[in-house]
């Protein structure tokens, strides 16, 4: 029997919601997102990007944000950026131009550091 599982966490004045569907089997009763997470970090768009691209964050509560950039080999482009964000919704703007960034996939890494801990999360990005 299949069913559809909602789990909603809140994070300053927004909330993520994630819905999935799996077999009655598979339920667990206790299924929580992780606490620890103190962020919601999104896809860049537009991705692929040719000039510019925005990430968005949200926090829950003032943190200090780092960025980073790498190319698939795992080697750094430019340097760690830092970032002092108030809760809710920010971003950061990443220019192609900035970086020397050449046609390809990219991963960049965002760090969240607030009085409950760090997050940290990396996702892919497509220069085009």
């Amino acid at each position: 029997m299949e069913r559809e599982i909602t789990a909603k966490k809140s994070v300053g004045c927004a909330e993520l919601e994630v819905t999935s569907a799996a077999s009655s089997s598979r339920l667990k009763p206790d299924f929580r997102l992780d606490k620890r997470q103190n962020a919601i970090i999104g896809q860049n768009y537009p991705n692929p990007f040719d000039g510019t691209t925005t990430i968005p964050i949200i926090l829950e509560s003032n943190s200090k944000v780092s960025f980073s950039l790498y190319d698939l080999n795992g080697t750094q482009i430019g340097h760690t950026k830092q970032y002092n964000f108030n809760f809710g919704a920010n971003k950061i703007s990443v220019n192609r131009t900035e970086y020397g960034l050449s046609p390809g996939h990219y991963v960049f890494t965002i760090g969240v550091q607030d009085h409950n801990g760090t997050f940290t999360q990396s996702r892919k990005m497509l220069v085009k």
